[in-house]
C-alpha cells in the first residue's frame, strides 16, 4: 500500500490571491511531490462591510441595501468560480495532483478547518502589503490568525 500523499493548501479568496502565491504553492507541491488542495473562500462578511462602508461615507444614503449586499456576494462567488477553474487548468497543465474546496465563511476559520481535516503539510497564502483603510477595517488580521492557530507551517507570500 502506497503512503498517503502530502497535502499542501493553496488558500485564496476574493481578497487574497496573487500570481506569486500561486507560483510558490505549485513549485512547493512539485518539489515535495505533494497533492495540492485548492481552497477558495468566499468571505461573506466582505459584501456586508463594504455596503456598510459605502453608506457610512454617504455614497448610498444611510441605509444599507440588501440588494447591494447580495449583488456583491454573487460577484465574489462568480469570480471565485472563475479563479478555481483557472487554477484547476494550471494544475493539470503542470501535472500537479489536486483536489478542490470552494466554501463560504470567514477566511481563517475555513482554512484552519480544512487544514485540520486533511492534515495539511503546509498552507500557502497571500498577505497584501498595500491594504487601504477599508481593507484593514474589513479584513483585520486573518493571516496572523491562521499563522498562530495552524498545526502546520504557514508560508506567507507578501505582495501582489
Amino acid at each position: 500500500m502506497e503512503p498517503e500523499k502530502k497535502k499542501i493548501i493553496l488558500a485564496l479568496s476574493s481578497s487574497r490571491r496573487s500570481k506569486g502565491t500561486i507560483k510558490h504553492a505549485m513549485e512547493l507541491a512539485k518539489s515535495e511531490e505533494a497533492e495540492m488542495k485548492l481552497v477558495y473562500v468566499v468571505e461573506e462578511e466582505i459584501p456586508n462591510k463594504l455596503a456598510e462602508y459605502v453608506c457610512e461615507k454617504g455614497f448610498m444614503g444611510d441605509k444599507t441595501s440588501e440588494v447591494l449586499k447580495k449583488s456583491l456576494l454573487e460577484e465574489y462567488r462568480e469570480r471565485g468560480v472563475e479563479e478555481m477553474e483557472s487554477l484547476k487548468t494550471l494544475c493539470k497543465k503542470k501535472k500537479i495532483p489536486f483536489t478542490e474546496e470552494f466554501c463560504s465563511g470567514r477566511f481563517s476559520d475555513e482554512v484552519l478547518k480544512i487544514a485540520g481535516q486533511i492534515q495539511a503539510k503546509s498552507i500557502v497564502l497571500n498577505k497584501r502589503e498595500d491594504r487601504s483603510e477599508l481593507g484593514r477595517w474589513v479584513f483585520g488580521s486573518e493571516v496572523k490568525r491562521i499563522k498562530q492557530k495552524a498545526n502546520c507551517p504557514v508560508v506567507i507570500i507578501k505582495g501582489k
